[in-house]
């Protein structure tokens, strides 16, 4: 992308990705397809995970043991833009296309579902596109104008 962008939506995780999946995706190297790797960067309260130009939500479900000590469960619950603010997203592509990579499958085996989408809108221009992950592949959509029929009295007459 390059230029300032803006990127809005959320795309959710069905089942959450477990915390034994993103510890496993931290340890990859490597590259995905053609692209470079991203690092997981986790921040310091674990409520989220940047990877590249996007960021995972971590939720945490606390709970009292029996003994009195208190577990924590995380997991990622969706993946969102990097940023609320206009940013040049030079790797929005290639993040996305990684996190859909790395948590295709459930720890079941299972194929994840990954409802919902990322919208991005270039500030300076006009170019729109809408991301999916599908089977754990990025599906991008690029928005097209389509001009509506000029009034017919602005097309040229006829000779009879």
């Amino acid at each position: 992308m390059g230029s300032n962008t803006y990127v809005s939506g959320s795309i959710s995780f069905n089942p959450p990705a477990t915390w034994n999946e993103v510890l496993a995706a931290m340890q990859r190297t490597g590259k995905v397809g053609d692209a470079r790797r991203f690092e997981y960067d986790v921040d310091s309260d674990a409520r989220s995970i940047e990877c590249g130009d996007v960021t995972l939500t971590v939720a945490v479900d606390e709970q009292i043991t029996a003994d009195g000590l208190i577990s924590q469960r995380r997991v990622v619950t969706d993946v969102g833009p990097g940023s609320e603010e206009p940013w040049p997203a030079r790797d929005f592509e290639a993040s996305l296309a990684q996190v859909a990579a790395d948590f295709a499958t459930a720890p079941d085996s299972a194929p994840r579902r990954f409802e919902g989408h990322l919208q991005t809108e270039f500030k300076d221009e006009f170019y729109m596109t809408r991301c999916y992950l599908v089977d754990g592949e990025l599906i991008e959509h690029v928005a097209e104008i389509a001009w509506p029929s000029a009034p017919a009295s602005t097309q040229p007459e006829t000779a009879a």
